[in-house]
C-alpha cells in the first residue's frame, strides 16, 4: 500500500463542481486511462438514482443501528422512485 500511495497525487482544481472527479492513470506500456464523473448531476434514470440512493443509505445506516432498523426505516419509508425489483427484493410492496 505504501507504494502505491506514494504512486498517486491528488489535486483540486479551482472552479470545478464540488462532486466531480477525474481519474487518469499512466500504464507501464505508455497508454493512459481517464474517466471523469460529477456525482452531483442526477441519473435520467430513477430507478437507477433509487437504486443508489438506497443503497447509499443502506452502507450509513445500517453499522450504526440495530440489526434491520434500516431495513424497517426503509420498508416504511416510500418507494415511487425505486425500481419494482429492488422494492420487491426489500420486501416492499412497489408503486406502479
Amino acid at each position: 500500500m505504501v507504494r502505491l500511495r506514494e504512486k498517486l497525487a491528488l489535486d483540486f482544481h479551482d472552479g470545478w463542481p464540488q462532486a466531480a472527479a477525474e481519474l487518469e492513470v499512466a500504464l507501464v506500456d505508455g497508454r493512459v486511462l481517464k474517466a471523469t464523473h460529477d456525482a452531483g448531476i442526477p441519473s435520467a434514470d430513477i430507478a437507477a438514482q433509487g437504486e443508489r440512493l438506497a443503497a447509499k443509505f443502506d452502507a450509513l445506516a445500517e453499522p450504526r443501528s440495530a440489526p434491520h432498523a434500516a431495513a424497517n426505516c426503509a420498508r416504511r419509508s416510500s418507494v415511487s422512485t425505486v425500481s419494482p425489483t429492488l422494492a420487491r427484493s426489500r420486501g416492499l410492496r412497489p408503486t406502479d
